[in-house]
């Protein structure tokens, strides 16, 4: 899958619930590419030169605006050249490239909802989680048959809270997917 993705716009994004330098958001981006095994190219405004300059950083291509353009501009080169490819999606807040994506019959989404499923918490280790949900743990191995008992009909409680919550989340997150484009829900599913 093909992601084109407003690099400024997601960046600041990002940092109004979390503090994030450029270099650590490009990481940041990198590893979901590399992960998702999605092709993304990442534009932000200005950059090291005053011509445009693209660079490869691992699993992405980053391009810089340079001096006489804006990244909104290289966007939107780039919606031009990927109007007839399947499986592209732009990533930005600003409605002008939304809309030019959309003349081009291509999918956008939001940088917010995209930087939830950017950040979202990563898989730990089942001790881990234990500490974390609050789910009940014996401190040592010895066998309390009482005791034993006891946790499992906590921690049984706990996974049903825990499974709602998380069923909860997910309902509200596709609350925020407005309308009922198949496409949308096809390429949401690849992120």
């Amino acid at each position: 899958m093909q992601l084109i993705i407003d690099g400024y716009n997601l960046l600041k994004t990002i940092e109004r619930t979390r503090s994030l330098s450029r270099d650590s958001f490009i990481k940041l981006v990198e590893h979901y590419a590399t992960h998702k095994k999605h092709h993304i190219l990442l534009v932000f405004d200005a950059g090291p030169t005053v011509e445009p300059f693209k660079e490869r950083f691992g699993a992405i291509t980053i391009f810089y605006s340079g001096v006489h353009k804006n990244a909104d501009q290289i966007i939107k080169e780039l919606i031009e050249i990927y109007k007839d490819e399947k499986n592209v999606l732009i990533i930005s807040s600003d409605m002008a490239l939304r809309h030019a994506a959309k003349l081009h019959n291509l999918i956008s989404i939001d940088a917010e909802l995209f930087a939830k499923l950017l950040i979202k918490p990563k898989k730990i280790k089942k001790t881990d989680k234990e500490l974390l949900t609050g789910k009940a743990h014996k401190l040592d191995k010895q066998a309390e048959p009482e005791l034993d008992k006891l946790m499992a009909g906590i921690n049984q409680f706990s996974d049903k809270d825990s499974f709602e919550l998380e069923h909860e989340s997910q309902e509200n997150w596709l609350k925020e997917v407005t309308g009922n484009d198949k496409k949308l829900m096809a390429i949401l599913k690849k992120l």
